[in-house]
């Protein structure tokens, strides 16, 4: 809320509600820093906003490098971003650990299949409009959706194959929903749902 002059009866009034105002919005700060009630100088709450303004601008670059730009059939540029500021911490892990594989994971991307590869691959096959790359998962799960699934070639020359698994929907039953898995080697596939 602006405090006036107007709002208090002397002028000391005034600077005093001021002094509150201002401790409150710095011991505010300093929780959502999570910086404790011991450390709180001006001299640690600054280089906490530092730092935070420094690994923004970090995380910024991060994914303004896993962004890339597409073309569609009539030949218009759009950017696709594949890391979002705005997710939750929960979804933005998830998309980050299928955009940047851990290389100790005990599932790790086959080395030798790029990821702008593998975006391009899925953009043409779905002519640039899937849902959502779902993460690596092994053939085992790939292929154990029998009921409504097809091995596909069309995926071709990308990916060496694709198992197909197709929901019903729409109102015509169409096959409006379902998960392609694009097998990228080292029995492992990119689930990537339509």
């Amino acid at each position: 809320m602006e405090l006036t002059m107007s709002m208090f009866p002397t002028q000391a009034d005034y600077w005093q509600a001021r002094a509150e105002q201002a401790e409150n919005l710095v011991s505010e700060l300093a929780d959502k820093l999570g910086i404790g009630s011991e450390a709180r100088t001006p001299e640690v709450i600054l280089s906490n906003v530092e730092n935070a303004v420094r690994r923004s601008a970090c995380l910024s670059q991060i994914e303004h490098f896993h962004t890339y730009r597409m073309e569609d059939e009539e030949g218009e540029e759009s950017e696709e971003q594949l890391l979002n500021w705005g997710d939750s911490p929960e979804d933005y892990i998830k998309n980050y650990k299928v955009v940047v594989p851990q290389p100790c994971s005990s599932d790790p991307a086959p080395d030798d299949f790029p990821l702008v590869r593998a975006l391009e691959g899925i953009s043409a096959f779905f002519d640039n409009e899937f849902h959502l790359i779902r993460g690596i998962v092994d053939s085992e799960r790939a292929r154990g959706q029998r009921s409504g699934q097809r091995q596909e070639e069309e995926c071709r020359p990308v990916f060496d194959h694709c198992f197909v698994h197709q929901d019903s929907g729409g109102h015509s039953g169409d096959d409006f929903h379902g998960t392609v898995y694009f097998f990228i080697g080292d029995d492992q596939y990119l689930a990537v749902e339509y």
